[in-house]
């Protein structure tokens, strides 16, 4: 959430723009679209740096989510930790296997551990177990996040945003 301090500023700021818009109603919805789209002041004073970096008029409210979305990605990425052998290279998550055992209704969850290839390796062997069964069902599609840093970041992360989406679209 946006202070009513900082939205102001943030508004005048903007203002600077050549053909930003005058009439109040109109600047309370561009009010209204920064604090749908940044949940702090820093995000919102980074966001309306950015915009007056790059443009001399006012780019309009697609512009303003889209460059959001490049800040919010850029921020992400500078700030996540490194992740463990098990999450590196998928942003804090971690491959899940699962079996379902099918007369019990009873199931398995695997959290495979080791390099990708090692990852590989393990849900090759699963698949050939367990490849035409008529008492087990294989999953191998499936993703957790990672106990590591990286992992707990992005579960953060993940929640945060939606957070973010149930107030901006109602939960």
């Amino acid at each position: 959430m946006i202070t009513r301090d900082k939205m102001d500023a943030c508004l005048g700021r903007l203002g600077m723009l050549k053909r930003f818009p005058v009439q109040e109603r109109t600047q309370v919805q561009i009010g209204k679209l920064l604090n749908e789209l940044c949940s702090s002041d820093d995000e919102a004073e980074q966001l309306v740096t950015r915009v007056l970096d790059e443009h001399s008029e006012w780019p309009g409210p697609s512009a303003l989510r889209e460059m959001h979305g490049q800040v919010s990605n850029a921020r992400w990425a500078k700030g996540r930790p490194e992740g463990c052998e098990n999450c590196r290279g998928r942003d804090g998550r971690r491959t899940v296997f699962k079996i379902i055992d099918l007369r019990t209704g009873g199931e398995e969850t695997i959290l495979p551990e080791g390099s990708e290839q090692a990852v590989w390796a393990l849900r090759n062997k699963l698949v050939d177990q367990y490849a035409g069964s008529k008492t087990h069902q294989f999953y191998d599609s499936m993703l957790t996040f990672c106990s590591c840093p990286a992992g707990v970041y992005a579960a953060a992360e993940n929640r945060r945003l939606r957070e973010r989406a149930e107030r901006r679209y109602g939960g």
